[in-house]
Order: structure tokens, then sequence, then C-alpha cells
């Protein structure tokens, strides 16, 4: 199987908050949620080291980030790819 995920990119986010080109308002949405609706909030970050540490240490194989600092709307974000590792049962 194949694992593709898109979060927000928190590397890009602080730095982008250290460098004056994004606002404390904008990280502080990003990182705990608008409170819109309920169950609108976070309970992690992650940078591009982060998940793909958490990913290899899961047993995910050959996992890559495709992009990062994407926007999405306010958000910076990332995506990152990885496979299960093939069956050894499975034919190929």
């Amino acid at each position: 199987g194949r694992f593709v995920a898109v979060v927000p990119d928190a590397q890009t986010m602080i730095a982008e908050y250290a460098a004056g080109r994004f606002s404390f308002e904008d990280l502080r949405e990003v990182t705990f949620g608008d409170q819109e609706y309920e169950g609108d909030f976070h309970y992690n970050m992650f940078t591009t080291e982060s998940l793909s540490e958490l990913l290899d240490d899961a047993g995910l194989e050959h996992v890559a980030v495709t992009e990062v600092g994407r926007r999405n709307g306010v958000c910076y974000e990332m995506e990152i790819v990885a496979r299960k590792p093939e069956s050894p049962d499975r034919p190929t």
C-alpha cells in the first residue's frame, strides 16, 4: 500500500514567522486551529524530519517528502509519501 499525507509544515511557518513574513496571528491560527467548529484544533505539529522518522519507526519504507512550504490559505503545508513493506508471501 501507499501512504500519502498533507500536513501543516511547522518548520516553514516558524522560519517565515522568524523572518517577519508570517504574522503571529496566522501562526497561532494554524498551530491551534480557528476554533470555528467542534474539533477544530490540533494536537501536534511536524517538521519533515519528525514526520519522516515517525513513518520510518512505524515500519513504512521509501519515505519521501514530495512538497514543502506549499501555501494552502494561511497555512504552509508539506506532503510526504511512503510505502508499506512488500510481503514475502505475496507474489510479484
